[in-house]
C-alpha cells in the first residue's frame, strides 16, 4: 500500500501511541482484578489461640480432669487432647502479659474489643456487640428490672440462665504473635489456664488450636476474617489502583476528520468483558472453594473449568482494546487506519469497489446455545439464544487494486452505529466516484475479519 502525504492531522503524536496506552490501560485493570481476587481469598492459616476469661469453676474442673476435648481448628470437629493435673496451668509475667490481661478483661467488660483489637472477633460478632451496646445503653431502670425478672423466671422454670454476658465469648490471637510466642515450645492442642505471677486468681483461659485445614466446597470458616484471609484488607486497594490507572491514562480526543469508536461503548465493553466475564468467572471457583491456594492446588481441575470461560473475557478485553485504539482518518488523498496491529494507508485510486458486509454468528454456535436452553430450560438462556441468533455486525469491504480486501466495521452486534460520524467515510468514497455495490455480503464467523 502507498504512503500518504506526511504531516496529515492523523499523524499527530497524540495518536501514534494509542495502541500501547490502550493495552496498558486494560492489562492494568485485569491484572489488578486478578490480584485483588487472589488476595481476598488467600488463606493464611497458622496455629492460633482463643482467649476468654477463666471463671473459678472452670479452673477447678480443669484441675480435676486428666483430659479435655480440644476443638478442631475452626470448631468444626472435635479432637481429644491429653492433659495431666497441673499441666494446664501456666504462670506468666512481664509488661506484655500484663497489657494482654488488661486488654482482654477490658474488652469483655465493655462488650467491645479495645481499639486495635476489632479484628480479633468475627465481623458478625463485632456488629452484634455494637448493636447490643447501643440497645443496652438506652435501657431505662424499668427495662433493666423487666429483664432481670425475665432471667429469674426462665432460670426458675427451665433451670436456664439467660443472663447477658456479652456478644462474643473469645478473642483470637495468632500463636506466633507476642506475648504468646514466648510459650511456643510448650503449646499443644488443648485449653490452658493463664495466671499472672504474684496473683492468686487464674484470670484467662487460652485454647490452642493448630493450623486450620480448609475443606473445599462444604467448609464453613468460623475464624475472624483477619485470621482466615490476612490479605483481604489489601484487595480493594489493589482493585482501586487498577481502576485508577484505567481512568488516569490519557484517552485522547481525535481530530474532526478522524473516526473512532464511541468512548462509552468501549467502556461498556471493558466492563462486560473485564469486570463481569473475566473477573466473575476468575473469582467463582476461588470463592466456592474458599481459598486461593487450595483452588490452584488440590482443586485445580475444578478451577480450570471456570478459568477457561474467564479466558473468553480476556478475549473480550482484547477486542475492547482494539476498538479503543482504532482510528480511521478520512483524508483528501485517501484513508489511513491505525490500530493495535499497526498502521495502513491507501489512496482513493487504489479502491476499486465498496460493498456492505454483515457479520453473523456461526450456525454451530447458535445450535449450541439453543441446545443449552433445551437442557436447562432456563428463560435467561432462551433470551441469550435469541440475542445471539439476531446479532449482526455491520461494516464495509473495500476492494483494493491487486486483490486484497480491507474490512471496516462500524456497528455493534445489534447493528447500532458504534463509530461516531462513520457516514463521513461513505460520503468521501461516493464523492470520489468509487464503484459501490448495494448488495451486502454475509460472513459467518466468530470474530470479524480485517483483511
Amino acid at each position: 500500500m502507498s504512503e500518504l502525504t506526511k504531516g496529515q492531522p492523523f499523524s499527530d503524536s497524540r495518536f501514534s501511541g494509542r495502541a500501547g496506552i490502550e493495552v496498558i490501560r486494560r492489562l492494568g485493570l485485569v491484572i489488578s482484578l486478578a490480584i485483588a481476587i487472589a488476595l481476598a481469598f488467600w488463606t493464611g492459616f497458622e496455629p492460633y489461640l482463643k482467649v476468654s476469661l477463666a471463671p473459678r469453676q472452670e479452673e477447678a474442673s480443669a484441675r480435676r480432669l486428666p483430659e479435655q476435648p480440644a476443638a478442631r481448628p475452626g470448631s468444626l470437629l472435635a479432637q481429644p487432647a491429653t492433659r495431666k493435673g497441673e499441666g494446664n496451668l501456666v504462670t506468666v509475667s512481664g509488661p506484655e502479659w500484663e497489657a494482654l490481661f488488661a486488654g482482654v478483661e477490658k474488652s469483655f467488660t465493655r462488650n467491645y474489643p479495645i481499639p486495635g483489637w476489632e479484628h480479633r472477633i468475627p465481623r458478625r460478632d463485632l456488629t452484634q456487640a455494637r448493636e447490643d451496646n447501643q440497645r443496652r445503653g438506652g435501657m431505662t431502670a424499668s427495662d433493666l428490672k423487666r429483664e432481670a425478672e425475665r432471667v429469674h423466671r426462665l432460670k426458675a422454670k427451665y433451670a436456664m440462665d439467660v443472663t447477658f454476658r456479652g456478644s462474643f465469648r473469645q478473642l483470637y490471637f495468632r500463636a506466633g504473635e507476642s506475648p504468646f510466642s514466648s510459650l511456643a515450645a510448650q503449646w499443644q492442642p488443648g485449653t490452658y489456664l493463664l495466671q499472672l505471677a504474684g496473683e492468686p486468681e487464674v484470670r484467662l483461659a487460652a485454647s490452642y488450636l493448630p493450623a486450620y485445614q480448609l475443606r473445599g466446597f462444604s467448609d464453613v470458616i468460623t475464624l475472624p476474617e483477619a485470621f482466615a484471609y490476612p490479605y483481604r484488607a489489601w484487595a480493594p486497594w489493589v482493585a482501586v489502583a487498577g481502576l485508577a490507572l484505567y481512568l488516569v491514562l490519557p484517552w485522547g480526543r481525535p481530530p474532526a476528520n478522524v473516526l473512532a469508536y464511541v468512548r462509552w461503548r468501549v467502556i461498556m465493553g471493558d466492563l462486560a468483558a473485564g469486570l463481569f466475564l473475566f473477573a466473575g468467572f476468575f473469582a467463582i471457583p476461588i470463592a466456592v472453594i474458599g481459598g486461593t491456594v487450595e483452588a490452584v492446588t488440590e482443586f485445580l481441575p475444578f478451577t480450570l473449568v471456570f478459568w477457561l470461560v474467564a479466558a473468553l473475557g480476556l478475549l473480550g478485553v482484547y477486542w475492547a482494546a482494539w476498538a479503543a485504539a482504532y482510528r480511521l482518518a478520512v483524508l483528501p488523498e485517501g484513508v489511513e487506519i491505525t490500530g493495535l496491529t499497526g498502521r495502513s494507508a491507501f489512496t482513493y485510486e487504489e479502491i476499486t469497489k465498496v460493498q456492505p458486509v454483515r457479520l453473523l454468528p456461526p450456525r454451530w454456535l447458535i445450535v449450541l446455545s439453543w441446545l443449552a436452553f433445551f437442557l436447562r430450560r432456563s428463560p435467561g438462556q432462551a433470551g441469550r439464544s435469541l440475542l445471539l441468533q439476531s446479532s449482526t455486525t455491520k461494516g464495509l469491504r473495500l476492494d483494493l487494486a491487486g486483490g486484497p480486501h480491507v474490512y471496516v466495521w462500524y456497528s455493534d452486534q445489534m447493528g447500532g452505529t458504534a463509530v461516531q460520524h462513520f457516514e463521513r467515510l461513505g460520503q468521501a468514497l461516493k464523492r470520489e466516484g468509487i464503484r459501490w455495490i448495494e448488495e451486502p455480503i454475509e460472513i459467518r464467523a466468530l470474530f470479524p475479519p480485517r483483511r
